[in-house]
This record gives C-alpha cells, sequence and structure tokens, in this order.
C-alpha cells in the first residue's frame, strides 16, 4: 500500500486464486478461459491494458486454422520441423498437430471472430513462407482475436488486473505459489496467492532498439522479456534461448518504423537492393521471396552491410503484384504515408518480432519447477530455431488452452498453500530503494539505460553475430548491470510511475540478454533465428540437440540436451 509517496512496510492487499494467469494477449485469455471451464478459480494479470498488450492487436491471421487434402497432420508436422530446423521437441509438435486437426484453432468462430471466407463459404486461405499448403486464414480485424476472448474471459466474470506489473515470483518449500504485482495507477503491491501460476507473457523484443545496421522491434513496450528473467530466477530451465525471429517493418517514412510489413509471400512481393537486384537470388534461389523469416531477414543485413542497402537502412519491397484481398486484409498505412503500393516500392528492414526460446516444458505446459506452467511465446521448443509462418496465434489458442487445463487440473487437487512472507518484504524494499534513487544528485535515467542496453544487442547480438561480437555483448551487458546500480528516477512517486516500471523492466531486459548472448556464444553453427558469422554454415554433427539454461547457485550455468523426439 502507499502513504504519501513512498512505500509502507505492510499491509499488502492479497488475492487467492486456484489458478493465477500472468499476460494479456490471445495467450493469457484462451488459458484464463480454459482453467475456469476445468471449475478453477483464475485470477488474470496483465501488465499493459487486457486486449491492448502483449502479441495479440497485431495478430492479422491465424496459420493451421483449418487444412483440408492433401495437407494433414503428417506434412503440418513434416513443415514445421523443416522450418525450425530439427530442433523443435518432437512430443510438443505432435501435441500442437493433434489439436489443431480436432479443431481448436477453430474455435474462435464459436467464440465469435470472423475469418474471411470465399464466396462458397470456404475458408480463405493463403499459403504462408515455408509451407508446403496453403493454411493462413485472415481474420478482418487486427485485434479480432483477443478482442474475442476478452469478451469470453468478461462473461465468465474472471477477475482481472490490469496495468498491474508483476514483479516476482513466490516460491515456497519449492514449489511456486503465486507472484508479487505492483498496480501502475496506485502503486499498491499486491500478492496473488495461487496454487498454479501460468506464464503467458512471452516476447522480449523490445530488447532490440536502433543500431548501426537496421535495428527495431514490431512488438508493443511492454515486450520485455519478463516470463523468460521471472522464471530463471526461480530455477525454471529455458530453451533455445539463441533463436530470434525477424520479420520485415517499415523502414520509412520514421512514422511508421518498425510496423509489420507481412509476408512476402504472403502478397507476391518482391525484395530489391539499392541497384534494383532481386537478391534473394544469392541466399534462396529456390523460394526466393518464400523463403522462411531467418533467411529474409540475414540477406537483408547482408546487403546493408555491403553498401547495397536502401537509403534509410534497408530493402525495397514490390507490392505492385499484391492483390487487392491481401492489401485489405493487412491495413498498412500507405495511404497516410502518401504511398501508393501498386507505383511505388516500399523500404522495409528486418525488426525483432518473435523469440522461439523460453520456459521447457512438457506436453502439459509443465515446467521442471512444480506449479510454474508457461504457453506459446513464453515457453520453448515448440518452433525449435525457427517458427513457421503464421503459427504464433495457432500456438497460443493450442497451448494456451492446455496451460490453463492442466494448471487447473494440478491446482484443483493441490492443498492450500504456504507463503513465505519475507519473499514479499524484501520484494518491497527492492522497489523502495529503486524509488529513492530520486534523492541521487546524478544517476542514470532508465529510458536511457533501456536505449543502450536495445543497441548492445542488435549490434553485438542480433541477426549477424560472431566470437567476438557475442562476447563483446556479454560483457556489455555485465557492464549494463553495474549501471543498473546507478538508475536515478525523477519521479519518487509510486503512484503512475512509468520509471519505476521502466525499471523492472531492464532487469528482466538484462537477464534475458545475458541468457540469449551466452546460449548464442555457445552454439558454433548457424541455423534459422541464429547467424554466426564465423561458422556459417549447419553442423548437425555437432549441434543437432538443443542449449538449456538454468540458474544453480545464483550462477548461469549453460548445457546441451538432445532433442526430444
Amino acid at each position: 500500500m502507499i502513504a504519501g509517496r513512498r512505500f509502507t512496510m505492510r499491509p499488502f492487499s492479497v488475492y487467492e486464486a486456484d489458478v493465477l494467469v500472468i499476460g494479456g494477449g490471445v495467450t493469457a485469455t484462451r488459458a484464463a478461459v480454459a482453467a475456469h471451464d476445468q471449475g478453477a478459480k483464475v485470477v488474470l494479470v496483465d501488465k499493459g491494458i487486457l486486449g491492448k498488450s502483449g502479441g495479440g492487436p497485431v495478430a492479422f491471421s491465424v496459420t493451421c486454422a483449418f487444412m483440408q487434402a492433401p495437407d494433414s497432420a503428417e506434412v503440418l508436422f513434416r513443415d514445421m520441423i523443416a522450418s525450425g530446423q530439427g530442433l523443435n521437441n518432437r512430443r510438443l509438435v505432435k501435441a500442437f498437430v493433434e489439436d489443431v486437426f480436432e479443431g481448436r484453432v477453430l474455435e474462435l468462430e464459436k467464440f465469435g471472430i470472423v475469418f474471411a471466407r470465399e464466396r462458397d463459404g470456404q475458408l480463405s486461405r493463403r499459403q504462408m513462407g515455408g509451407h508446403s499448403q496453403p493454411r493462413d486464414v485472415a481474420s478482418f480485424h487486427a485485434a479480432s482475436m483477443v478482442n474475442v476472448m476478452v469478451s469470453e474471459v468478461m462473461r465468465r466474470e474472471i477477475k482481472v488486473f490490469s496495468e498491474t506489473a508483476i514483479t516476482k515470483l513466490l516460491t515456497y518449500q519449492g514449489r511456486i505459489v503465486g507472484a508479487i504485482g505492483l498496480k501502475r495507477k496506485t502503486g499498491e503491491m499486491i500478492v496473488f496467492r495461487a496454487k498454479s501460476t501460468v506464464l503467458t507473457a512471452g516476447g522480449a523484443s523490445q530488447a532490440f532498439g536502433p543500431g548501426s545496421v537496421c535495428g527495431y522491434s514490431t512488438t508493443l513496450l511492454e515486450i520485455t522479456g519478463d516470463s523468460y528473467a521471472m522464471a530463471y530466477r526461480v530455477g525454471a530451465e529455458l530453451v533455445d534461448m539463441e533463436f530470434i525471429q525477424y520479420i520485415l517493418a517499415f523502414a520509412y517514412p520514421e512514422l511508421y518504423k518498425g510496423i509489420l510489413a507481412g509476408e512476402p509471400a504472403a502478397h507476391n512481393a518482391k525484395l530489391y537492393n539499392s541497384l534494383g537486384e532481386r537478391f534473394m537470388e544469392r541466399y534462396d534461389p529456390e523460394r526466393m521471396e518464400r523463403s522462411t523469416k531467418d533467411i529474409l531477414a540475414a540477406a537483408i543485413v547482408q546487403e546493408v552491410k555491403a553498401g547495397r542497402g536502401t537509403p534509410h537502412g534497408g530493402a525495397w519491397m514490390d507490392f505492385s503484384a499484391a492483390s487487392d484481398d491481401s492489401l485489405h486484409i493487412f491495413p498498412y498505412p500507405f495511404e497516410e504515408a502518401g504511398i501508393d503500393p501498386r507505383k511505388d516500392r516500399v523500404e522495409v528492414m528486418p525488426a525483432a518480432h518473435y523469440h522461439m526460446g523460453g520456459v521447457k516444458i512438457s506436453e502439459k505446459c509443465e515446467s521442471n519447477v512444480p506449479g510454474l506452467y508457461a504457453s506459446a511465446e513464453a515457453a520453448g521448443g515448440l518452433h525449435g530455431a525457427n517458427r513457421l509462418a503464421g503459427c504464433s496465434t495457432a500456438d497460443s489458442n493450442v497451448f494456451g488452452s492446455r496451460s490453463g487445463k492442466y494448471a487447473a487440473i494440478d491446482a484443483l487437487r493441490t492443498e492450500r498453500v504456504g507463503i513465505d512472507w519475507q519473499q514479499t518484504l524484501e520484494e518491497e524494499e527492492r522497489l523502495r530503494r529503486l524509488l529513492e534513487t530520486g534523492k541521487k544528485v546524478s544517476g542514470i535515467k532508465p529510458v536511457d539505460l533501456k536505449r543502450k542496453i536495445q543497441t548492445v544487442l542488435w549490434n553485438d547480438a542480433g541477426p549477424l553475430r560472431d566470437r567476438a561480437s557475442l562476447t563483446m555483448a556479454i560483457k556489455k551487458i555485465k557492464e549494463l548491470r553495474e549501471e543498473y546500480g546507478q538508475l536515478r528516477l525523477r519521479d519518487t512517486s509510486a503512484q503512475y510511475n512509468n520509471e519505476l516500471m521502466e525499471a523492472v523492466d531492464i532487469a528482466n531486459m538484462l537477464d534475458f540478454g545475458e541468457m540469449m548472448a551466452q546460449a548464442a556464444l555457445l552454439r558454433e553453427e548457424t541455423r534459422g533465428g541464429h547467424y554466426r558469422e564465423d561458422f556459417p554454415k549447419k553442423d548437425d554433427e555437432k549441434w543437432l540437440k538443443n542449449i538449456v539454461i538454468k540458474k544453480q547457485d545464483n550462477e548461469m550455468c549453460v548445457s546441451t540436451m538432445p532433442v526430444v523426439m
């Protein structure tokens, strides 16, 4: 609670539930609904505003919503393994394709989403990059998927806390027993006591920012690696942390920098460098612009580094052959920017978009820590080294539902859990110390430290990496941890303190950045969303295995494990 302009030591507000869901996008709402429908009491906590945070607001379509012959579960399974370049957890992929074919994604229609259809009533499907069959089904409004699920959450009267950042997971006798939240509006600390906790706040794209070559993120500001960092601190195993997916985004005009430009394959679009060459002939002559995201991103960065980039550090994307339907479904800001896509080429660049790694889970979304579950982008293993285009929303529906269901089953058979109140007092003290940095005469502002992290991770651990750059990234991250101790918040009030929220985010970004860089340094090959300029080829003999990170004895331990077959 707040007294005047600072935290008091007690009391805390306490909310109890069977299942605590952390996140606010499609995955979180699917998990909350599934847990509730199992008979559990559910609390959903969102750092942003429910329905306007996470990846949901930028979800234009859902791949794998509907398939028919000659497509099949076996064909989809093979496509995912091929895109993931062999590192996918086969058990997770099998569970995914089975749930897709049982109609898990099409349940969205039951909830009220409207998908594009042909004149005969059949779902209108497109073929995305890396897919051997057309599977992508578009909705008519970008936010419709998360909006219909928010409506289901409201209809079930599930308790929701928006604009409340989870700052720490709570443990008791080796089990996760809930979390501590910080409410933006009041500065109030809230203890969420739960038998099972589901992490759905995946992604870390905001850890990447402007660099010397390209550099941007397509996601909302709250995507800062929170689930990875919090899970790591309580001893959860994380897998595939080195794999970052980049997608094409607008490089210019400046106002629209970072807005999704989409898949070239979805629009029959072509890519050109400043010399007018269709440069994908150099990198994937068979598929060209229908290549996967990892190859497209690395190709553009290499063209820019070679001096063949466009004026604003990217490549030209030519939409002149795109259909009216494809341009309608993706509400690009062409008109506002004074661009005629039928005549004008658009400057695009790679932007950090998705993270393949995350908490290591079972098919039931269980982590190695009792009481802790994770799903979709908060979890790792399903997508291997590179996510197949368009599968993130399907992942959110399939594993969001699974995580909520199994977390509820676990919670309903678990006795009421205890709380170590000392952990809550220590977390309050940490936050209070951050507020009191405003008394310092000098120090670094949170926004400036955040920008430093973004630049380091893009320049030294971004689309193109090598031993020297990754070693430098790890060194700089350790130095930035020291700078974190020099933070100075100008606002010393706990209410509506965005600097305090940023300070919490920065701690998560630092943990994420080090995990990602350490795993990338260890993997001496190029595979999927991990491109090593000093090891430019894939090496199945040495590296057809996953990298696992875990905190042990207060140290970051990095190891390998066989791919789960």
